[in-house]
C-alpha cells in the first residue's frame, strides 16, 4: 500500500501533533504535525504532514468532547484496508488541559472511506518560485481532471470588485451529508473567470477554495493589476493593460 511507503519514508509514530482539526460536519479530521526524525540541521531541512481521516463511520470519538491535541504525539497507528474503505485504530498522547503535568492516552478507533497523507517540504525561508515546476504542475492536474467535471459541480459565486469589475467562479468538489444529517461541501476545484459587464477578460483555475481572495489595485506606475490565488500559498499578478500574467508559488507549498 502506498500509504505505508510514505509512512515508512515520512515516519509517523512519534510525530508532534501541531493541530488536530473537526471539519463542520464533524466525520473527518485533519492532523497537521512534523514528521519524526527527518530534521538536517546542516541542510536546514525538515518535512510537515497533512493527514485526513475522511468520513468517518462507527467512531469512539464522534460524538465526544474535543480535546486539546496541540503539542500531542501520535504513538501508534494501524490501518487496516477493507473492501469499502479502511479500518483504523490511531493512539495519541496529549496532556490535560485540567491537570498539567498528567500525560493521557487516547485510542480513537473509526471506519473510514478516504485518507490522504500529504508530506510538505520546507527550506528556512525559501522564496523560489516553483510554479512552473513538474511535479507541482502535475499535481495540479491531478485535481483538475479528478474534479473538473459536471458532476462535481457545486455552486456558482462570485465577488464584486472595483468599478464594474467581477469575479465569477464554478465550484467542483464532493457535497455528502455526515452521520449528524449536516450536509458539507468539499471545495477541490474552482472554475474563475474576471469580467467587466458581462464580458469576460480573463480565465483561471484555483484549488481548493481560493477564488474569493482577489482584489484590483491600482499601481503608482499607473498600471491596473488584477491580484489573485490559485492555490492556499503563492500569489498571482494579471496586468490589466499588456494582458500578462505572472504567477508565484514558494517552495515549501
Amino acid at each position: 500500500m502506498k500509504l505505508q511507503k510514505d509512512f515508512n519514508q515520512y515516519p509517523i509514530i512519534g510525530s508532534k501533533i501541531e493541530e488536530l482539526y473537526w471539519y463542520p460536519a464533524g466525520d473527518s479530521i485533519w492532523i497537521k504535525g512534523k514528521c519524526d526524525k527527518t530534521e538536517d540541521i546542516s541542510n536546514k531541512k525538515c518535512y510537515f504532514y497533512n493527514l485526513y481521516f475522511l468520513h468517518m463511520k462507527n467512531s469512539n470519538i464522534i460524538n465526544q468532547e474535543k480535546k486539546n491535541y496541540q503539542d500531542a504525539k501520535i504513538v501508534g497507528v494501524d490501518i487496516r484496508e477493507v473492501d469499502s474503505g479502511f479500518d483504523i485504530c490511531l493512539t495519541i498522547d496529549y496532556r490535560d488541559d485540567n491537570i498539567e503535568t498528567l500525560e493521557c492516552r487516547q485510542t480513537m478507533q473509526f471506519w473510514c472511506d478516504d485518507i490522504r497523507y500529504d508530506v510538505l517540504k520546507y527550506r528556512g525561508m525559501s522564496y523560489e518560485n516553483i510554479y512552473m515546476n513538474p511535479q507541482y504542475q502535475a499535481f495540479f492536474t491531478k485535481n483538475q481532471q479528478a474534479y473538473g467535471k459536471d458532476e462535481c459541480f457545486l455552486e456558482t459565486d462570485s465577488k464584486d470588485l472595483v468599478n464594474g469589475y467581477l469575479v465569477q467562479w464554478d465550484s467542483y468538489g464532493e457535497c455528502r451529508r455526515a452521520q449528524n444529517g449536516v450536509l458539507c461541501k468539499h471545495t477541490f476545484i474552482q472554475r474563475c473567470r474576471l469580467l467587466y459587464k458581462q464580458t469576460i477578460l480573463f480565465e483561471y483555475d484555483s484549488i481548493y477554495d481560493m477564488a474569493h481572495v482577489s482584489s484590483i489595485i491600482k499601481h503608482q506606475n499607473g498600471k491596473s493589476y488584477f491580484l489573485f490565488k490559485t492555490d492556499l500559498y503563492g500569489l498571482n499578478v494579471y496586468d490589466m493593460q499588456s494582458k500578462e500574467v505572472f504567477y508565484y508559488m514558494p517552495e515549501g507549498y
